[in-house]
């Protein structure tokens, strides 16, 4: 019995051993499964970021007509507003070398008395005076008045 029961002992050990090396075993699968888990998480993330960049790119290319007429509208706004901008400046520099052409007539012209007396003067010149004879249609009161109306009606029907 004690040889049997050494036999048990020994298979006994064996399989003990058998079972501790098939645990190690397990461990180091489960070990990999989770890093192959992982990596495949991993790769998952990695397809659905570059996929929603596809996506997103698929959509801005689809808006690229739509934006390349609103640009071409704002093109040609900006040029046609140039346009104007370079015909005002033309007008400009036309007016202001105009200006400059008078202004240099002005300086060649003799300086002219801008004194009190002479303002006054140009005042009087400027003011309504009555005329020396009436109109020749303008009623008149005097005998004399129409006396010089007929004269001058007689000299123009001559």
């Amino acid at each position: 019995i004690a040889t049997q029961l050494e036999g048990h002992h020994a298979t006994v050990d064996s399989q003990t051993q058998a079972v501790a090396k098939a645990e190690g075993e397990l461990k180091a699968a489960e070990a990999e499964l989770a890093a192959t888990l992982n990596a495949q998480i991993e790769a998952e993330n990695t397809w659905v970021d570059s996929d929603s960049a596809v996506r997103d790119l698929k959509a801005a290319i689809g808006s690229f007509a739509e934006k390349s007429e609103q640009l071409d509208a704002e093109l040609t706004a900006s040029k046609i507003s140039l346009e104007e901008l370079q015909g005002l400046v033309g007008r400009f520099e036309g007016l202001r070398a105009s200006t400059e052409v008078q202004s240099m007539d002005a300086v060649a012209e003799e300086p002219k008395d801008v004194s009190a007396e002479a303002l006054a003067q140009k005042v009087e010149d400027v003011t309504p005076q009555a005329p020396a004879e009436p109109p020749v249609d303008a009623p008149s009161d005097s005998a004399e008045a129409e006396g010089g109306r007929a004269a001058s009606t007689e000299s123009s029907a001559a």
